[in-house]
């Protein structure tokens, strides 16, 4: 759901040419003896920090900071990327007497090609119940959700659900998903796919995001691959700081 991917990019590549938790593991193994009825085990993974910042219900001043290098790539030619996305929980606000949890997702963006540096900003407001209102991006788009359902505490490895849909100013709708996976040495995983699709039904972008989930709940990376419809592949990646 980080569409300023899509901003902070496009910009990058206009200049330059004139110039926004892979697992390997399941849950459980079930025995090859044909005799063994046995339940396979299931394996949890905490996702409370995540819906801390997911839902703002951390601190205010909290912050979950990356550090991320990564490529983009079009017409067969790749430019090496670097950056930071931040993201801060602040001061809840009332307006027209609903409170808002407030949550602000600040990135930025180098192309070490070119050396141009971007930027954006999309703040989050959150109803109490943990549900999400809206989003809205410094350039005026603004998204709308009209369904969502909560993240689980403790899902299983294997899980999936469908996580939100958000109506933007354009005409186009946002539709995203979840599944927990696990990596190779034991962490838990949760991945979201987000997909873009614009007032005509074609497909803008879409974009896979990734967390390592330690077992406490730390959140302890972020990875971002996003698709764009002319074939550009963005990938992101970078760890807690």
């Amino acid at each position: 759901m980080k569409n300023w991917l899509y901003r902070l990019i496009a910009v990058s590549i206009s200049m330059l040419m004139a110039m926004l938790m892979i697992g390997c593991g399941s849950g459980g193994q079930t025995s090859n003896n044909p005799s063994d009825n046995s339940t396979p085990t299931k394996i949890f993974v905490n996702l409370s920090q995540i819906k801390s910042y997911d839902e703002g219900t951390a601190a205010p001043g909290t912050t979950f900071r990356y550090n991320m290098t990564g490529t983009v790539c079009w017409h067969s030619s790749c430019d090496n990327l670097v950056g930071t996305d931040s993201i801060i929980v602040s001061q809840p606000i009332t307006t027209d007497n609903i409170t808002y949890n407030i949550t602000r997702d600040d990135t930025s963006i180098t192309n070490t090609v070119s050396n141009v540096t971007t930027s954006g900003t999309a703040t989050n407001y959150i109803l109490q119940t943990g549900n999400m209102y809206k989003v809205v991006y410094d350039d005026g788009d603004i998204g709308t959700v009209t369904s969502q359902n909560l993240l689980p505490t403790n899902p299983a490895v294997g899980d999936i659900g469908n996580y939100i849909t958000l109506s933007y100013s354009d005409g186009s709708t946002e539709t995203g998903t979840w599944q927990i996976e696990q990596t190779y040495n034991g962490d838990g995983l949760i991945k979201f796919t987000f997909i873009r699709i614009d007032k005509f039904s074609r497909v803008m972008w879409r974009q896979e995001i990734g967390h390592v989930i330690k077992s406490d709940g730390y959140v302890y990376d972020i990875t971002i691959k996003t698709t764009y419809d002319d074939g550009t592949i963005v990938e992101l990646q970078g760890n807690r700081i």
